[in-house]
């Protein structure tokens, strides 16, 4: 889903966005390779698991996804919204 999108979707749902942010390629290059590099430093650790060869093929299969199709396509914005309940000042939650 697109921004607009998003943001078209909560101001139906009568949620007013207060403030917009969207990770940068940077972060979310940092959040995938986090999480892959998990399960590298357990592969190097013991890699005489019985679990070893099936996660070598999940993490290279991973790794081709993200550079391949995945990187700069995904994203991840935060949204805070206030709920208008009648009053001059609204009430915020964080989403």
């Amino acid at each position: 889903m697109d921004l607009d999108t998003l943001v078209r979707q909560a101001t139906e749902a009568r949620l007013r966005p207060v403030a917009i942010e969207c990770a940068t390629d940077d972060e979310w290059d940092e959040f995938e390779c986090g999480l892959l590099a998990e399960r590298g430093h357990w592969l190097l650790s013991d890699p005489d698991q019985a679990e070893a060869s099936d996660v070598t093929s999940e993490q290279d299969q991973a790794w081709m996804a993200w550079l391949r199709g995945r990187r700069g396509v995904l994203g991840s914005t935060y949204l805070t919204l206030a709920v208008h309940d009648g009053t001059e000042t609204p009430s915020v939650r964080t989403r």
